[in-house]
């Protein structure tokens, strides 16, 4: 990336110097810093989150393997936040990842099951006989769970693997996988669990402000005084002089980018707030999980309990995150 940059600002120099028009020009505007900074909020998991999941995920096995859909619903966790959870487990050496799978397989037989068995010897026959007979049929496809037909039937998972991908490729069947879940190893447990709870929560709470902080320097780049092509390259690690041909060598001075204007929700909302919060919805257990709601930011548990459709849900969207935790905070507490 640097050096496509450093590229950029040589043709850019190169058409300044050809007599082109300067083609350098920096529009800021902070009205949407509070929405990309409420994601980014929203991205951050609650403590119970992450002690839950951790707990979950220690609880396994040696040998495992899990949905990051399901691990995401359950622990109100959004699936990207779950992976980077995973992630940092394996940073920790506690767990190893293993190779993903499929768990589900979905086929459109392309001739009949008689035609299809009657090439295979009478022992193969029975056992893919046995497979179809646990295929659920919907409109188009069939489904097969694979761990639930293993189990029934009393075969290994990679052999029903291994069939339906040679159906597959004889024409057979028409194949869709599905389900993909993640293998693990335990490569050790820690002695404090709870202490690595709170270190992974620090560890995305700095990571929060590490986008925060992010945001801010965008901001602070459009003020910037001197070359703004000097300044982006030199965030990159290029060592470049001054452009001559983007607004600040052209002698545009710098002006303040004027602040978003701060919103505050109204009577009405708030006494609509206070009659959510006596609903005691699940959902919404966590003032972080109140204020994304409010922010218009959803989550697996709020999808799941069909919250999306209630007239505050987004009502606070121009607040900024941490204005309206603070709120709910207090309104919790009291």
């Amino acid at each position: 990336l640097p050096k496509a940059l450093e590229n950029y600002v040589q043709e850019i120099g190169r058409a300044g110097r050809d007599g082109h028009p300067s083609v350098c020009e920096l529009f800021a505007c902070s009205d949407d810093v509070v929405t990309l900074t409420n994601f980014t909020y929203g991205d951050t998991p609650t403590e119970q989150s992450v002690a839950g999941m951790i707990g979950d995920v220690l609880g396994r096995g040696e040998e495992f393997d899990v949905s990051v859909y399901e691990l995401s619903g359950i622990h109100d966790i959004r699936p990207i936040v779950v992976k980077t959870l995973l992630a940092y487990l394996e940073l920790e050496g506690i767990l190893q990842s293993t190779a993903p799978f499929y768990s589900q397989y979905k086929f459109q037989p392309q001739k009949d099951s008689r035609e299809m068995l009657e090439q295979f010897d009478a022992d193969r026959a029975a056992f893919l006989r046995s497979v179809f007979r646990h295929a659920v049929k919907g409109r188009i496809w069939f489904s097969l769970d694979l761990e639930k037909v293993s189990r029934a039937i009393g075969q290994p998972r990679q052999r029903l693997v291994a069939a339906i991908g040679y159906l597959e490729e004889r024409g057979d069947l028409i194949v869709q996988a599905a389900g993909v879940r993640q293998g693990f190893r335990m490569l050790s447990r820690p002695s404090d669990p709870a202490a690595l709870c709170a270190r992974l929560s620090q560890r995305f709470d700095h990571r929060e402000k590490h986008e925060i902080t992010r945001l801010d320097r965008v901001l602070e780049y459009a003020e910037e005084e001197g070359c703004w092509t000097r300044h982006l390259l030199e965030y990159f690690g290029e060592q470049h002089g001054e452009c001559g041909h983007c607004g600040r060598c052209e002698g545009q001075s710098p002006r303040p980018i004027a602040p978003a204007g701060r919103a505050s929700p109204t009577k009405e909302q708030m006494l609509q707030l206070d009659s959510l919060l006596s609903e005691r919805h699940k959902a919404l257990a966590s003032p972080r999980q109140v204020t994304r709601f409010l922010c218009g930011l959803s989550s697996p548990a709020t999808t799941r309990a069909k919250l999306r459709s209630h007239r505050l849900f987004g009502a606070f969207d121009s607040m900024p995150f941490h204005d309206v935790v603070t709120l709910v905070e207090n309104i919790m507490q009291s």
